[in-house]
């Protein structure tokens, strides 16, 4: 972009005081990297003394958190003792009410347990009759849709023509395969009166039945459950009871011993601690070796940054004139200024491809140089980048923005030549296509009167007439 910058300058002085700017960023980058440095260094060894600290606070924490489970231990195992005699008698009032309970209904549900039994065993008898009879019934009719398709005699060692006897017709053979059909009809039709009974009573006993049920398994199930609980705390309790200890311990040892935490809460507590400890002792290798070596090694680190700042003070610190400094910020604001008026020039003629441009100044990574960053949205499209574009808007953009640059320039009078443009970019189409859009767009606009344009088109054949333009043409040799 210094190029560019140069050339603006010639039009607009002290422009060029733009890329002092980058002189200032430099600097600035390098100083500021040479504090970041120290920065590091003074906060890995303020980590590492933090690290310390909380190392030296989590011990002291961990030894008191022993010291009060050892006390904790000798409550807890008499208050557990106590608590778990006081369940026990508990559980055996609860079984002995329960046991009390099932006695009452016992014998009344077991009768109707009986009862309903046998109701449900009559119904699934009476069905499986019903079923056999309908196979039966299904038979019969059968044999006498077998004799409906037949119009011949049957031959005489057919099994079933033997069963209803040789001297009978088939009419005959049919009435009497009938009537057997209605009779086992009819049987069918008392066992179905009879399952139908059944139900009934089945429905009258069926919620006293589940009353019953519901008392009795209940019962049954608390029963079992309590003596479940009972062996468990007693085996518990066998653990827990042993030879007692001497174990001194007076009011100066445990103030309040009634506010010690339980075991389980204090052993939770401890094993954190020891997670916390050894996380500690992975981020911080000095913590493997004595705490008074860590400390007297992180004294050392701090003396040695304090000494490196102390050395180097004057590369530490970014000095600048206030004057220098302003008078290159006016002149930047003054080239985003420019930048600007380029920018709506070029959207004006752009819009005219759907295009929109949104002209950025960027910076190489090394902070040595300024850049134009173009970037273009069309339609639905955004954040796209110059070698995202199609060939024709890519010679639109390239002939828009020199027509842009030069009107910024002031130059009342401006010539553009396709030879100006790079050979990849130097395509007939595309050029005459630009032309054709961008011109009556220019002379429409008031802003853009008192500007000439002369374009130089070489060596490039115009096949399709471009209106409202006076046409010169030079012929080889001339």
């Amino acid at each position: 972009m210094s190029k560019f910058i140069q050339l603006i300058n010639n039009s607009y002085n002290e422009i060029e005081k733009v890329n002092h700017l980058l002189t200032f960023l430099e600097s600035f980058k390098t100083i500021s990297s040479k504090n970041i440095i120290i920065l590091n260094h003074f906060k890995n060894a303020l980590d590492s003394l933090n690290s310390t600290l909380k190392f030296i606070s989590l011990k002291n924490k961990l030894k008191s958190l022993k010291r009060e489970l050892t006390f904790s231990e000798i409550k807890y195992k008499s208050s557990k003792i106590s608590a778990n005699r006081n369940l026990i008698k508990k559980l055996k009032q609860s079984i002995a009410k329960n046991k009390k309970e099932l006695d009452s209904i016992k014998q009344d549900y077991f009768n109707i347990r009986n009862q309903r039994n046998e109701i449900l065993k009559a119904i699934n008898n009476y069905q499986g009759k019903v079923d056999e009879l309908n196979q039966e019934k299904k038979l019969k009719f059968n044999e006498i849709n077998e004799i409906i398709r037949t119009t011949e005699t049957p031959p005489l060692n057919n099994k079933k023509e033997f069963l209803l006897g040789l001297d009978l017709s088939n009419d005959e053979k049919m009435k009497k395969l009938k009537q057997e059909a209605k009779s086992i009809n009819n049987d069918i039709k008392d066992f179905k009166s009879k399952i139908a009974d059944k139900k009934g009573k089945l429905s009258d006993i069926e919620p006293k039945f589940q009353i019953y049920e519901q008392q009795y398994t209940s019962s049954k199930n608390t029963i079992e459950k309590n003596e479940t609980q009972i062996n468990e705390i007693q085996a518990e309790m066998e653990n827990l009871i042993q030879p007692k200890e001497e174990i001194e311990f007076n009011n100066s040892n445990v103030k309040e011993f009634d506010m010690i935490r339980s075991p389980e809460i204090l052993e939770d507590e401890i094993d954190k601690i020891k997670m916390q400890l050894e996380k500690e002792k992975k981020s911080n290798q000095l913590l493997n070796k004595n705490i008074i070596s860590c400390l007297n090694s992180i004294d050392k680190n701090l003396s040695q940054i304090l000494s490196q700042i102390n050395e180097n003070e004057g590369n530490l610190t970014f000095s600048i004139e206030q004057e220098i400094l302003s008078s290159t910020i006016k002149q930047f604001r003054r080239f985003e200024s420019l930048l600007t008026k380029i920018e709506q020039i070029m959207n004006y003629l752009l819009r005219e491809i759907n295009l929109n441009l949104d002209l950025k100044i960027a910076i190489t990574e090394e902070s040595n140089e300024f850049f134009l960053h173009p970037i273009f949205s069309r339609n639905k499209e955004q954040n796209l980048k110059f070698d995202e574009l199609t060939t024709p808007e890519k010679i639109f953009y390239v002939v828009v923005f020199y027509i842009a640059l030069m009107i910024i320039l002031n130059n009342t009078l401006i010539l553009f030549s396709n030879l100006f443009l790079h050979q990849d970019y130097n395509k007939r189409g595309s050029l005459f296509r630009t032309l054709k859009k961008m011109i009556p767009a220019i002379k429409s606009n008031s802003k853009l009167k008192d500007f000439k344009f002369i374009f130089v088109i070489s060596n490039l054949e115009m096949k399709k007439k471009i209106d409202n333009i006076n046409i010169i043409t030079f012929e080889k040799g001339l």
